[in-house]
């Protein structure tokens, strides 16, 4: 029998909750007892993008190109970039592309920048990204309300009133009432080099759903009757509250077909108050290779959300979302996934699964900073709860490693389970931007009554770890000349590790380099910032748009009357676990790293390792199943290297 491989990816499962709590996740438990476990140090930058291609490709950052969530476009100002979920703007070869080289099959379920797919013979599902498909969405999900008390951002509200002019209604206890809809449109994309492109102007959608709240019974409005017009007969689903709807198929005007899922999230009995969830409406094709593939899919187990897991985690920052939300759409998503690589690995021929879910990095972004005592989030009294909430999570995860090895391993299967990363507590934040800013370096304009970026006047532009000089010979409206680069760098490095935080005197930044001297973090050429920098662990450095959006009076009027610096709960956004540090940064009993585990023939039992790279997950892989790693892989052997 021929040995297969099959990859589980958690985003950003941290390997000391997963220490912590290992006796009540039976599964996972079960693959350190029989195989290998460790810590593993990202590549930096330490995010989403950069490392599942680190992992796919055994190549760090400066090989693979990967960095960050965007990188910017040659020949274009500083904030014209491309995001990187996109497989064209990777450098290295991919281990499925190094299996089919080899005469392997590969199954990639949700695969971080799988999309587009660049090999002949694998099946390739979702990819372009761990989020909501910019391709693939007509609608962005939405939560509706009506309250007569409550105002929510990112929401839309609607509004209940009696119900006049529907057909075939029901006996009724109350009269009936009635609101709508609105299921709006998306936009039109296609691929290029540079990422994914809109095609045409982006319409409003005009489709409408007709929706009745019923008291049948007299014990108050209990049921939501949801149609496409106004006919009781002709409903498309009827729901009590705390209940979701099948997937619901649609045709969106100029759009094409989609489907999505509601859930009544709010219903009082008086009828004053109403939440509904939509998921987003995603295309029912296109995001499948082999296409016929997809419609097999559709049609045996249902139809593929990318981010359908990630889809109420808005309601958490915008105030109409819970947990309970949350995590039922993470269920539903880890089903689908555990359904699909069953069908898929019992019906075509394969030798590799890689398949990744977008569980844990979501949670910890919202919960860390409420377990971390220095956080003003910390309340002794909900500790507990938010332990419970992150062993839920790490459950549901487990669920589905064990439905994946029991439906999809045999006793010649390797098993890995991975993260990309971890995460840390955040107690203060800091606006670094607005130092560039009060200091000159970055300059605006007014352009009908927002920002504009003065870019003639502009010499440095700060992208998340990196820091780009606004150079003459590369930008096309440069600011800096040539003979002063290495002076400004200079200067941005100064500013950088000179900053003080005046509550706790600490510099906020911990580490600041010119890019040809961060290559030993596996980080340095084109596509990265000529200086890069890491927060030092606890800090989260705000965006712009994050404090201000593109309000020029806002700007102004931000910077005259407020500090850089703020706790992570005040007037600045929250933001309540991150990892913009360095790799082995630890705070708190959180870290950085990413989790590792390896199980399965040619593994040895119940053995750990205390820290390896992710750059070795690939390299090792194909030592397990006999064949050469990809081309540009840098890592090692870790059996060879730490266990014989």
């Amino acid at each position: 029998m021929k040995k297969k491989i099959i990859m589980i990816g958690d985003d950003g499962m941290i390997p000391e909750l997963l220490l912590k709590f290992k006796e009540k996740l039976p599964n996972l438990s079960r693959l350190m007892k029989n195989g290998v476990f460790a810590p593993a140090m990202p590549s930096p930058p330490v995010d989403t993008p950069t490392n599942w291609t680190t992992i796919a490709t055994g190549a760090w950052t400066k090989t693979h190109g990967i960095r960050g969530f965007a990188v910017p476009v040659k020949g274009k100002p500083l904030d014209v970039q491309a995001e990187t979920f996109n497989s064209f703007l990777c450098n290295a070869e991919y281990f499925w592309e190094a299996a089919e080289r080899q005469g392997k099959k590969s199954i990639l379920l949700s695969y971080p920048t799988a999309w587009p797919f660049r090999t002949k013979k694998s099946i390739i599902v979702g990819g372009d990204g761990p989020f909501i498909s910019n391709q693939w969405c007509f609608s962005s999900p939405q939560y509706y309300y009506a309250s007569r008390t409550k105002n929510f951002k990112n929401a839309t509200r609607i509004y209940l009133r009696k119900a006049q002019g529907w057909a075939n209604l029901p006996s009724l206890k109350s009269p009936a009432l009635e609101t709508y809809l609105p299921l709006t449109g998306g936009v039109k994309m296609a691929w290029t080099k540079d990422g994914w492109k809109i095609l045409g102007k982006e319409q409003k959608g005009d489709l409408y759903y007709c929706v009745l709240l019923l008291d049948r019974k007299g014990n108050g409005y209990d049921e939501v009757v949801v149609s496409k017009k106004k006919d009781y007969q002709a409903q498309i689903t009827c729901l009590k509250e705390g209940e979701w709807s099948d997937w619901i198929a649609e045709e969106v005007p100029r759009k094409g077909k989609g489907n999505f899922k509601i859930k009544i999230d709010k219903l009082l009995k008086d009828g004053k108050e109403l939440g509904i969830f939509r998921t987003a409406i995603d295309k029912t094709e296109g995001w499948c290779y082999p296409k016929s593939v997809g419609g097999k899919l559709t049609k045996n187990i249902g139809p593929f959300h990318q981010g359908l897991e990630l889809n109420p985690f808005e309601g958490l920052v915008s105030g109409w979302g819970s947990f309970k939300l949350l995590t039922e759409a993470i269920k539903m998503q880890c089903a689908w996934m555990g359904r699909a690589a069953a069908y898929l690995t019992a019906n075509y021929d394969w030798d590799i699964l890689f398949m990744q879910v977008h569980v844990q990095d979501a949670i910890n972004h919202r919960i860390l900073s409420c377990l971390h005592p220095q956080s003003e989030y910390y309340k002794k009294n909900d500790a507990k709860k938010y332990w419970q909430e992150l062993l839920a999570t790490h459950r549901l995860t487990d669920e589905l490693v064990g439905k994946v090895i029991r439906n999809c391993a045999d006793k010649n299967t390797i098993v890995a389970f991975i993260s990309d990363h971890g995460a840390i507590p955040v107690y203060r934040q800091i606006f670094l931007e607005g130092e560039f800013i009060k200091r000159g370096l970055i300059r605006f304009r007014k352009e009908k009554g927002k920002l504009a970026v003065d870019w003639r006047n502009t010499k440095v532009w700060n992208d998340g770890y990196n820091c780009w000089v606004n150079l003459r010979s590369r930008q096309p409206e440069g600011a800096v000349a040539p003979k002063d680069y290495e002076k400004v760098r200079d200067e941005i490095i100064s500013i950088l590790l000179n900053l003080r935080d005046p509550v706790t005197k600490e510099c906020p930044v911990a580490f600041a380099a010119r890019r040809e001297d961060t290559s030993m973090f596996g980080i340095s050429g084109e596509r990265v910032g000529d200086v890069v920098y890491f927060m030092k662990p606890g800090y989260w450095n705000l965006r712009l748009y994050e404090v201000v959006g593109n309000s020029w009076e806002k700007t102004v009027s931000y910077l005259k009357k407020n500090s850089i610096y703020g706790p992570a709960k005040g007037k600045m956004p929250a933001r309540l676990g991150s990892h913009e540090f360095l790799p082995g940064a630890q705070l708190h009993g959180f870290s950085n790293k990413a989790t590792f585990i390896l199980s399965g023939p040619g593994v040895p039992k119940g053995k750990r390792i205390d820290a390896i790279n992710l750059v070795d997950v690939v390299p090792t892989l194909a030592h397990l199943i006999g064949i050469s790693p990809p081309r540009q892989s840098e890592g090692v052997n870790i059996i060879s290297r730490y266990l014989q």
